[in-house]
């Protein structure tokens, strides 16, 4: 069970990549091509810049297939030495063709992009030589924790001024038949039928994951115009959490992970309420690729304000957090601030003792429309200084949304308003679509 990559579709023109190349070209490479270009695009950065790559992966074991097909050649006219068999040439030939079939299938000829794309640093050159960078380019690999290292990587790259940004991309493809093989040897898991995360009492299972993400990453000026996801403080040992909201799990599934993960969140009880989580109820185990996606849900929930749920919750195995401040959501909700602070907090563990603190400044967060704004019902604030003013707005909120004007736009031009102009009355409409809407306008007009 897992969350595989079943296909997907990349622009070859934009890519530069020839349609034979294509066809031999590993996946794995191509899907971060696109997903780091996208990245880079939402950064707004330009080429010819002084931009580093770093691209955190390992070894893609389907390499074996390719080594086991180049091998066959030499490995049967071996076998057939030291065997009474005398076959002709051309029986010999045909024997080989048919085992390096059988191995690893490939129409015509090999490629040398077929064997290179598994070079971790030519994807990091890729990326790199499609927007002409002139910053360094590679490959680090430290299974789990490989996102992480490239992260304090980037981070000394950027204290330095060696470079003016950092792309940071990683990619997995842990489905691979070799992958699962080994993993399971390694760390048996056991599957339900509605398999969960860390902590719960359908847990004790680690999931396929596949994906690849990116991220775009500069040193922080408080002045920048820049679009801010989030703000990477610290990158190190695990802290208390004492001023953290929410904390994102590792939650490998892996027994002995797990439980080192579990001992040290009871080790270090937070004062305040810490909401845990974790990317891989939805995503599964992406192994050299989980921090990533750790990285990238952690950023856009702090973003766009909201806490999010656990999918497919249960309950705990056990009752140790209930004396503690951890909860476990199992809906998403607004992530509201507490009176005076100025910040969202997070943190996100890695596996074993290693943990990157994250924050976001509230007027530096997101102004627009978030995730939750588009899910809840919407506020429509009127006020006025007597019945006959609140009367004209609800005819004028109600031509409104009769010339189809977003209910959004509308929802958020009342509430600045409101907190512009201070009047005696005010009538609060709860509604989620037009509908709606319109209902609750005919009660206030017909009361």
């Amino acid at each position: 069970m897992g969350a595989y990559i079943d296909q997907f579709e990349i622009d070859l023109l934009r890519y530069k990549i020839q349609p034979k190349e294509a066809e031999r070209l590993q996946p794995q490479q191509a899907l971060l091509l696109k997903a780091a270009d996208n990245a880079i695009k939402d950064a707004g950065l330009d080429e010819n810049k002084n931009v580093a790559v770093l691209v955190a992966m390992d070894t893609e074991l389907a390499i074996h297939q390719c080594l086991a097909r180049w091998d066959v050649e030499w490995q049967i006219e071996d076998a057939l030495k030291n065997t009474d068999l005398d076959l002709e040439k051309s029986s010999i030939s045909e024997l080989i063709d048919i085992t390096k079939k059988a191995i690893y299938h490939r129409q015509g000829a090999p490629t040398p992009s077929e064997f290179t794309s598994f070079i971790g640093n030519l994807i990091a050159c890729r990326i790199s030589s499609l927007w002409d960078f002139s910053g360094p380019a590679f490959t680090v690999s430290c299974t789990e924790n490989s996102v992480f290292k490239a992260l304090e990587i980037a981070q000394n790259l950027l204290s330095l001024g060696e470079v003016d940004a950092v792309v940071v991309g990683a990619v997995d493809f842990a489905g691979g038949l070799e992958n699962v093989l080994l993993r399971q040897k390694e760390n048996p898991s056991k599957h339900t039928i509605n398999p969960s995360t860390l902590f719960s009492t359908n847990s004790n299972n680690w999931l396929i994951g596949e994906g690849a993400g990116a991220v775009v990453l500069k040193k922080h000026k408080s002045d920048s115009s820049d679009k801010v996801y989030a703000v990477i403080d610290e990158i190190g040992s695990w802290k208390t959490g004492n001023s953290i909201d929410y904390l994102e799990l590792a939650a490998t599934g892996i027994v002995t992970q797990n439980q080192f993960e579990q001992n040290q969140l009871l080790k270090k009880k937070p004062k305040n309420s810490v909401a845990l989580g974790t990317i891989k109820a939805n995503f599964g185990n992406c192994f050299a690729a989980s921090g990533m996606a750790s990285l990238i849900k952690t950023a856009l929930c702090m973003y766009y304000r909201f806490i999010p749920g656990i999918a497919d919750w249960s309950a705990p195995e056990n009752k140790a957090f209930q004396k503690t401040n951890y909860y476990f959501p199992t809906e998403s909700r607004p992530w509201i601030l507490a009176k005076g602070q100025n910040e969202r907090k997070a943190s996100i563990n890695g596996v074993g003792d290693i943990q990157i603190q994250l924050s976001l400044d509230q007027g530096k967060s997101y102004q627009g429309f978030g995730f939750l704004q588009t899910q809840l019902p919407n506020l429509f604030i009127l006020t006025g200084n007597s019945a006959e003013h609140l009367l004209n707005q609800l005819d004028l909120l109600n031509s409104q949304i009769q010339n189809g004007h977003e209910l959004l736009t509308i929802a958020a031009t009342l509430h600045d308003t409101f907190c512009q102009q201070k009047s005696k009355y005010t009538i609060v409409l709860v509604a989620k679509d037009q509908i709606s809407l319109q209902k609750e306008i005919e009660v206030f007009q017909k009361n």
